[in-house]
């Protein structure tokens, strides 16, 4: 990809990547810093349990320390004694198939290490799972097409599928949580190319609501609606789960109404002081990775409310 284009990324990505004013958590004092091939790096922290493994892909001009501190996922990861290792970009940007029609995998390759050295230790001896955030997102979805059989689940936050991969795309695994705003700027639910056309053509979120379907063979999606009312927007939800699947695991669409490209970092600062009640896409995502069955009960996952 041209140095030009990432230079109009690199612009349209200071809306991109998350900050709660200089609030930080408290990290764990087992933090690693791994080092990998070509120079590469990333941020670990580990469980007592090593059965399941979360990699998760921060936003553009994003980093690991940034979504460690920040995002939300080290406390749920923790909560659900899941280690997780937060992966770094080169330059604050993921190269993914489909942003110009090249096919950079050195970012890929890089995410395969990053697994492939943990699991040597002992971690995600059961389960391995990749998420990411906007343009982590995309390379989340791209690892997990192409190695379908090394991840467990994947987890897109402000994402999609880019048209070019779907292509390609045969099978993803067996448990798949899509978090998005019903107006996001960047990744339009109608598909196509957006007002950004550096990103790519993306799947429309029909297509892929298909694709998912008839990947686990599923009858139909069961939607509900909820309201996330201690948020601070007060935003209705609609939740979208694949229902009477041939294949166990699971399928959920949450959809925030009115939401923009960060449908949940509004509450983030909430969150840190364990407010109740607030839509945490980080909870969502990691306990259905953590789910072992099919979610035919109806039971709502990771939203916490005391009404």
């Amino acid at each position: 990809m041209s140095f030009r284009v990432y230079a109009a990324l690199a612009l349209l990505s200071l809306l991109l990547a998350p900050s709660l004013g200089g609030i930080d958590v408290i990290i764990s004092p087992r933090l690693e810093v791994l080092r990998l091939n070509q120079g590469r790096t990333a941020l670990f922290l580990p469980q007592e349990t090593a059965d399941s493994l979360l990699i998760f892909l921060h936003p553009a001009l994003g980093s690991a320390s940034q979504s460690m501190r920040f995002s939300g996922f080290a406390e749920a990861a923790s909560r659900e004694g899941v280690s997780i290792a937060f992966a770094e970009s080169r330059g604050g940007f993921w190269r993914y198939f489909g942003a110009n029609g090249a096919d950079d995998r050195a970012d890929e390759a890089y995410i395969l290490d990053l697994r492939e050295a943990l699991v040597a230790r002992g971690f995600g001896s059961r389960d391995v799972f990749v998420a990411g955030f906007s343009n982590g997102a995309l390379l989340a979805v791209q690892a997990a097409c192409r190695h379908p059989d090394l991840f467990q689940g994947v987890g897109l936050i402000s994402g999609g599928m880019p048209a070019a991969l779907g292509k390609e795309c045969r099978t993803l695994p067996n448990r798949v949580v899509i978090v998005s705003g019903a107006e996001d700027p960047f990744f339009p639910v109608a598909g196509g190319v957006g007002p950004y056309p550096m990103l790519g053509s993306f799947w429309a979120l029909d297509h892929l609501r298909s694709f998912l379907l008839s990947d686990r063979q599923c009858a139909r999606f069961d939607q509900t609606r909820f309201n996330a009312t201690r948020s601070v927007s007060a935003r209705s939800v609609i939740v979208e789960r694949a229902a009477h699947c041939e294949r166990e695991g699971v399928t959920q669409f949450y959809r925030v109404e009115s939401g923009g490209h960060e449908p949940y970092n509004e509450d983030a600062w909430r969150r840190l002081w364990g407010s109740e009640g607030l839509f945490l896409a980080p909870e969502l995502i990691v306990k259905a990775f953590v789910t072992a069955t099919n979610l035919g009960s109806g039971k709502m996952l990771g939203v916490r409310s005391r009404d």
